[in-house]
C-alpha cells in the first residue's frame, strides 16, 4: 500500500508523520494491538469505509459497508483482532457490552 511510484519518499514520510495531535496528511497515526497503525475513516449517506495499515506487518485492511447502521471501522478492528490473535480485551459478553464500539478498538473519531 505504501510502497510504489505514486508518492515521493518525502511526501510518503510527511503523510505518516503526526503534525496535529495524531494526524499526518489525512491519516490518523495510532497504536492498536501494540502495533503501529495508520488509518482513515469515511462516512456519507448510509455508507462507511475504513482503511487501516500496519506498516511493520505490511498488512492493510480495507472495509466498505453500505449498511448505514454498521461501522466499517469496527469491522476492520474485529478483523485485526482475529489476525493478531489478540486476547487483551474483556472475555465476557458483559465486559464487551459495557464498552463503546470505538473503545474496543482504541479509536476515536
Amino acid at each position: 500500500m505504501i510502497a510504489g511510484d505514486l508518492l515521493s519518499d518525502e511526501l510518503r514520510r510527511d503523510a505518516f508523520t503526526p503534525y496535529r495531535e495524531r494526524y499526518g496528511y489525512g491519516w490518523q497515526i495510532r497504536q492498536l494491538f501494540e502495533r503501529n497503525m495508520y488509518n482513515h475513516t469515511g462516512e456519507i449517506d448510509g455508507f462507511s469505509t475504513h482503511i487501516a495499515h500496519y506498516p511493520e506487518e505490511d498488512l492493510t485492511i480495507i472495509v466498505f459497508s453500505n449498511i448505514a447502521a454498521d461501522s466499517a471501522m469496527l469491522r476492520a478492528c474485529e478483523t485485526a483482532y482475529i489476525l493478531f490473535d489478540w486476547a487483551d480485551l474483556p472475555e465476557t459478553p458483559e465486559g464487551w457490552a459495557a464498552m463503546e464500539p470505538r473503545q474496543t478498538c482504541g479509536l476515536e473519531r
